[in-house]
Formats: structure tokens, sequence, C-alpha cells
């Protein structure tokens, strides 16, 4: 549900882009709560590799999420952050086959 949320939130702000939308989903702390979360999940689930990739893709997010002290979010930001968003709700309803 979470990673939906980024999705859908990340969605609307792409579709109604202003700076003070953007920077609502621009906090990397998000991207290290939801690594936290997937990290923290019994070794043989967070092993799996839809696991692993999603862990890859909040590393990115992590920086994508980051703003220096004065800038401004970027609507093209926002536009990655979607589409990786989007990625990891793929990943996360995939079933994987293991012991």
């Amino acid at each position: 549900g979470w990673i939906r949320a980024l999705q859908v939130s990340s969605d609307a702000v792409s579709v109604q882009f202003s700076e003070t939308r953007a920077k609502e989903i621009m906090r990397e702390d998000i991207a290290d709560y939801y690594s936290a979360i997937v990290s923290g999940l019994e070794p043989r689930i967070s092993e799996q590799p839809n696991f692993l990739a999603m862990r890859d893709i909040f590393a990115g997010l992590r920086t994508e999420m980051t703003l220096e002290d004065g800038q401004a979010p970027k609507k093209e930001q926002v536009d990655e952050i979607r589409k990786q968003a989007s990625k990891l709700v793929e990943l996360a309803l995939q079933r994987q086959v293991g012991p």
C-alpha cells in the first residue's frame, strides 16, 4: 500500500506540477523508510529477486528525492519518481516461487 501511495502521489504531482506540491514527495527519508521495511523482512523473503530489485530502486530514489538547500524541485525529477514508483508497484505484485 505504501508503494502505491508513492505512485499515486507522484502521478498527481506530475499531472499538476508545482514546486510546492513537488516538495511534498522530494524527501529522501521516504525512500530510506521503504528500504528499511523491505530490508527488515524475513531473509527468505527479502532476498527474493523482486525485493532485491526494489532495494536498488529505493537507493536511486533516495538520490532523486534529495534536494540541496535552496534547490527547487523540477518536473523531470517528479516524472522519474513516478516512473520508479510504477516499477516498484510491479515488483511488489510479483509472486516468487521458492522453497
